[in-house]
């Protein structure tokens, strides 16, 4: 049996208040990230890509995103995201925003839906790194012992 008296050595560990809030937050934008990876893969049946060489840049070009987001964010869920995580996000979605404007990226009027799918989910996957990068130095100086 265990002695729960006030002078007992064993309590319960309380989690601060912003300490948990940046866990929530740092968990909702993981799990945004694996959806968005999740629809990237996707994307190309859902959207109806035509099939062929006009979308197959766009479908090559949205599963490697998706292979590096989808594992980024699994990573976030099981240790706290740092700051190498968020610029290989950033440079993952730039790269799906950036890569309907080079050239030869299947340039006809059948990619509209592929270029727009692109250009939405890299858009979103930047915008969420940048969230949780400036969400950074907030958590880490709230957890750094004072000097």
């Amino acid at each position: 049996m265990r002695d729960h008296s006030v002078g007992s050595s064993v309590h319960a560990r309380r989690v601060p208040r912003a300490e948990s809030a940046d866990t929530l937050r740092a968990f909702l934008i993981s799990v945004v990230l694996l959806l968005v990876a999740v629809w990237l893969f996707l994307a190309g049946w859902v959207l109806d890509y035509p099939p062929g060489d006009p979308t197959s840049d766009a479908r090559l070009t949205e599963i490697l995103v998706c292979v590096l987001v989808f594992l980024t964010a699994a990573t976030r869920l099981v240790r706290t995201p740092g700051i190498p995580s968020e610029p290989l996000l950033i440079a993952a979605g730039a790269w799906l925003v950036g890569a309907p404007f080079a050239p030869g990226y299947g340039d006809t009027s059948m990619t509209e839906a592929a270029r727009f799918n692109d250009v939405a989910s890299g858009g979103l996957i930047v915008l969420l790194a940048l969230v949780s990068l400036a969400a950074l130095p907030v958590a880490r100086s709230r957890t750094s012992p004072a000097a």
